[in-house]
């Protein structure tokens, strides 16, 4: 026992002695470029290093061109003299990086690794023939690569890195091999050309923008054992109008399907839990959904700009969600009212009583809606917008709400109206040019009906009943006194009718007749006239309601990344919530502390953030706007790059097998 003893304490010691020299004299070397310079060879157009599987090939001469077969061997010096011969195994990071006059290229069956932006900007490139034996393809690998028309992926590749696949516009096919599990970020973002795919079976989870904006895809089915799609992944699929979706999923990421214009139905699985904000966001088509008994959380605006949504259903075993009769979604005791389905053709509705709050932009675009009640219930609408709603005449705000947001109402000519003068609904509308009026209650504003109602002439004979008329006006309403005798003005075909006052006279609308019930009549006055009946007037105000920027509400934001700590020798991507900017625009990165060093692309929409020694940082995006405007978002970053985390990248890198780390960070 004490010998086995001494024998474990020994090989201790020598270990402890050996990557103790390294700490001291070899901690600062930067072993990923040490292990390539060390044993870089050129033949031809090629310069190249040993690895542990065999060659690598580090750079290619970058005019070369036309249909480009790479060699499966290369021949390499030993330290006594000795040549030897080695497959090629590893095409290395930037390898073949812009060499745009490449037509096509063939990989011999040797090679097993394609690095990170190996083929990036190849923009002639037209086809490409890869390895049997290949295990990954890293990130960007194929990124830009404008001309590729199409892609097959050998059976057992088991990794494609985020962006692979990212802008190759004029992809029309892929095949993805059944050795997939995981579909990463971007993969095949923005190839607009691509109409149909096929996941394969082993694949559990869909990345943040696997496929956005593949404007040609028609359908597609996500097979049983996926469990989550990532944020964006099928963002503006412009012409997806079928989507089946598994029994496994649970999660559905941030503007999943925004955008997917032609998309008219989806059934959720009974076990989704999660639907992200803006999930459905501007799937203009989409006319019903019901959401399972599962659901626990609905993210904001998931179903905003669903134009043509008629009805939002939630199974009454739901315990956090609830829908009324009108297809309106509210939570489980309806105290909030999240969203009115903006293809309901009510014209007229009443928010239930016992309501306290309403979701940010709860009723948009319900243009069949001429009337909104709000019930005394609610003390603030904040934040809460009523927008683009074209054919809404009027808003009742209680006198119990006392905060308004400053842009509740814009781009309708609809009025408000309230119990009382002396309320907040006065002071907003006053103070945004919207016209005011009081009304008596609910009645006073069901909308006019959309065929003329028919009128029944009285008899000449019988009497006329003079209601209690009360005028409506942006000061104070005047009205009929009853205690006097009633005043009858007789008809004209001409002139509008006006009823005499003691004070300014009121004249009557001419065209517009909002149905109105009538109070207890006063009095009753024979005459051989046809009878005036005075209605309510509903004509649209004289000032324009104020127009407020069309960016109004947006938030740039850095994209929180599902990690913060970033090691030696990973690159973490961060990306913004901005989509393309114009040349008006720019968006400028920055790094406070030290532990990293920052890259941001071209455009100014992501930022490479590296490891470069231990600290904590913050990474600064400054967003200026085409008006001048600056947007400024934050993103605190860990850097670990410790002594053992140095040693490891050494390692990966002298052998050769240093995988793709970025692709497994998720942006």
């Amino acid at each position: 026992m004490k010998r086995k003893l001494k024998k474990a304490m020994s090989i201790l010691l020598a270990f402890t002695l050996l990557f103790g020299s390294f700490a001291f004299g070899l901690a600062d070397v930067d072993w990923a470029d040490f292990a390539v310079k060390a044993k870089a060879m050129t033949l031809g157009d090629y310069t190249y290093s040993t690895g542990w599987l065999g060659i690598r090939i580090i750079s290619v001469n970058k005019s070369i061109s036309g249909d480009v077969v790479v060699p499966a061997y290369f021949t390499y010096e030993l330290a006594d003299g000795k040549i030897e011969v080695a497959p090629v195994a590893y095409i290395g990071e930037n390898a073949f990086k812009n060499c745009t006059a490449i037509k096509s290229i063939t990989l011999p069956d040797t090679v097993c690794y394609i690095y990170r932006e190996a083929f990036y900007g190849c923009t002639s490139l037209e086809s490409i023939t890869l390895s049997r034996d290949l295990k990954e393809i890293g990130y960007m690998a194929f990124k830009n690569c404008k001309s590729l028309k199409s892609i097959e992926i050998p059976d057992g590749v088991t990794t494609i890195g985020s962006d692979a696949f990212c802008n190759c516009e004029n992809l029309e096919s892929a095949t993805l091999p059944d050795s997939i599990t995981e579909l990463y970020d971007s993969v095949f973002k923005w190839c607009k050309k691509l109409e149909s795919i096929t996941i394969p079976d082993r694949v559990t989870k869909i990345g943040s923008d696997a496929f956005g904006y593949c404007e040609s895809l028609t359908n597609i089915t996500i097979p049983e054992g996926v469990t989550k799609i990532d944020n964006r992944a099928f963002n503006y699929c412009k012409k997806l109008k079928s989507v089946t979706l598994p029994s496994t999923l649970t999660i559905i990421g941030e503007s999943a399907f925004c955008g997917c214009i032609e998309l008219e139905s989806i059934k959720l699985p009974k076990n989704v839990i999660e639907i992200g904000s803006s999930a459905f966001s501007g799937c203009s088509k989409l006319e019903r959904i019901t959401i399972p008994a599962a659901v626990t959380s609905i993210g904001s605006s998931a179903f905003y700009g669903c134009d043509a949504l008629k009805s939002i259903t939630v199974e009454s075993e739901n315990t956090a969600y609830s829908s009324d009769e009108h297809g309106v979604l509210f939570n489980k005791d309806k105290t909030k009212l999240i969203k009115y389905p903006a293809g309901s053709t009510n014209e007229i509705y009443y928010v239930p009583d016992g309501v306290t709050s309403v979701d940010n932009y709860a009723f948009h675009k319900c243009n069949f809606l001429k009337s909104i009640i709000f019930p005394d219930s609610i003390t603030e609408l904040v934040p809460t917008y009523v927008w683009n709603c074209a054919n809404l005449e009027c808003v009742h705000i209680p006198k119990s709400v006392t905060s308004i947001s400053s842009n509740f109402l814009k781009d309708t000519n609809a009025y408000i109206c309230s119990t009382t003068e002396n309320c907040s609904a006065k002071e907003f509308a006053d103070a945004n040019g919207i016209e005011f009026r009081v009304c008596t209650g609910h009645n006073a504003f069901i909308p006019e009906p959309t065929t003329k109602p028919v009128v029944t002439e009285p008899a000449t004979t019988k009497p006329v009943e003079v209601p209690t008329i009360t005028e409506p006006s942006t000061t104070k309403p005047v009205e009929v006194p009853t205690t006097t005798k009633p005043v009858v003005t007789e008809p004209s075909t001409t002139k509008p009718v006006e009823v005499p006052s003691t004070t300014k006279p009121v004249e009557a609308p001419t065209t517009t007749k909002p149905v109105v019930e009538p109070t207890k009549p006063s009095a009753t006055v024979p005459s051989t006239t046809k009878p005036t009946t005075k209605p309510v007037v509903t004509t649209k105000p004289t000032a324009e309601p104020t127009t407020k920027p069309s960016g109004v509400g947006f938030i740039f934001k850095i994209l929180e990344p599902s990690v913060s700590v970033v090691k030696y020798g990973e690159t973490l991507i961060l990306h913004t919530n901005l989509t393309s900017i114009s040349a008006a625009e720019k968006i400028e990165w920055s790094v406070e502390g030290e532990g990293v060093t920052i890259k941001p692309s071209a455009d100014g929409m992501t930022c490479a953030v590296t490891s470069t020694s231990t600290g904590d940082v913050t990474v600064t995006a400054k967003y200026t706007d085409a008006s001048g405007v600056e947007h400024v978002s934050e993103q605190e970053i860990e850097s670990n790059a410790s002594f053992w985390q140095k040693i490891v990248s050494f390692f990966k890198n002298l052998f050769g097998i240093n995988r793709i780390i970025e692709q497994r960070i998720k942006f």
